[in-house]
């Protein structure tokens, strides 16, 4: 999607069409989450957009965006985990996800943010898991306040860049996520293989 016809839309038609854009890219469309909210801060130095609404209004489709996939999980989220098994590629990020939340608990919510896919998939095990929402919402909403405020901050005074900074930051993102995995794998098969000697 280009990125320059939303900016485009939302300059014709205001902070509903902000607000409608976001949401909607936010759900997963082709465009990195940090470049999109970067694209915020932007918009927030446009004659007709005053910054502090902005923000809020960016502010609240991030969490809101968090806040519907937990309630999704929570609802029917073991339904359609069945479902998803057959697709290998979201299997795969669902257990990564899953890894990450036995190992960090509520906090998983809160470091999510700095990881592709798992910003997606993390809210949504949490409701599927039954997480109070209270502990969802303690650890993710205020990890997304400090999420969005530097980004944000970025596309406003920094916005000729954010194209670069944001792509830089969406592998720093995943070459994060993989180290994990790999940190996580590698402890599994050493007690796999070590209680397997054991067994001898």
């Amino acid at each position: 999607m280009d990125l320059g016809l939303v900016v485009e839309f939302i300059s014709e038609h205001g902070y509903l069409a902000l607000f409608s854009s976001f949401y909607v890219c936010l759900l997963g469309l082709p465009i990195p989450n940090e470049i999109l909210v970067m694209t915020g801060g932007i918009i927030s130095t446009m004659d007709h957009f005053q910054p502090l609404l902005t923000f809020f209004i960016v502010y609240l489709t991030v969490i809101l965006n968090a806040t519907i996939l937990y309630l999704v999980g929570r609802k029917g989220g073991n339904r359609l985990l069945q479902k998803l098994e057959r697709f290998k590629k979201i299997n795969r990020n669902v257990q990564g996800a899953s890894i990450y939340i036995q190992k960090y608990g509520g906090y998983a919510a809160a470091l999510s943010y700095g990881l592709p896919i798992m910003r997606h998939c993390i809210p949504f095990l949490m409701g599927t898991y039954q997480y109070s929402y209270l502990s969802f919402a303690r650890f993710s909403y205020l990890s997304a306040l400090v999420w969005t405020s530097v980004l944000f901050l970025i596309g406003r005074y920094f916005g000729s860049k954010i194209e670069s900074i944001g792509e830089n930051l969406h592998q720093i993102g995943g070459a994060v996520l993989i180290l994990l995995l790999g940190v996580f794998f590698t402890k599994v098969l050493k007690r796999y293989f070590r209680q397997k000697n054991l067994n001898f």
